[in-house]
């Protein structure tokens, strides 16, 4: 597994907020060894994960640059109990 540094950016804050997703639960979901990345670019990313409560995580991340192990954290929010169920049966 790739190993990153993560950084909050205000939009991310912000979006957790709105979503009402605990920046724990998105390190949960981030630092769990069940961890999923959709590489969308070089640049950019969705990691997916379970957080400690159970509820699947889904976090839009931006690279530094496309050597930096350096993570943006954009966007946050949390999957549909639906969304769950199919991401642990395709685990």
């Amino acid at each position: 597994m790739d190993s990153y540094e993560w950084v909050w950016t205000d939009d991310g804050l912000a979006s957790a907020d709105r979503n009402g997703v605990t920046t724990t639960e998105v390190m949960d979901a981030l630092l769990g060894a069940g961890r999923h990345v959709n590489r969308l670019s070089d640049e950019m990313a969705v990691f997916t994960g379970l957080a400690r409560t159970g509820r699947l995580i889904a976090v839009l991340c931006t690279r530094l640059d496309r050597v930096s192990p350096v993570m943006r954290i954009r966007q946050v929010r949390a999957g549909t109990d639906q969304q769950r169920e199919e991401w642990l049966s395709n685990g």
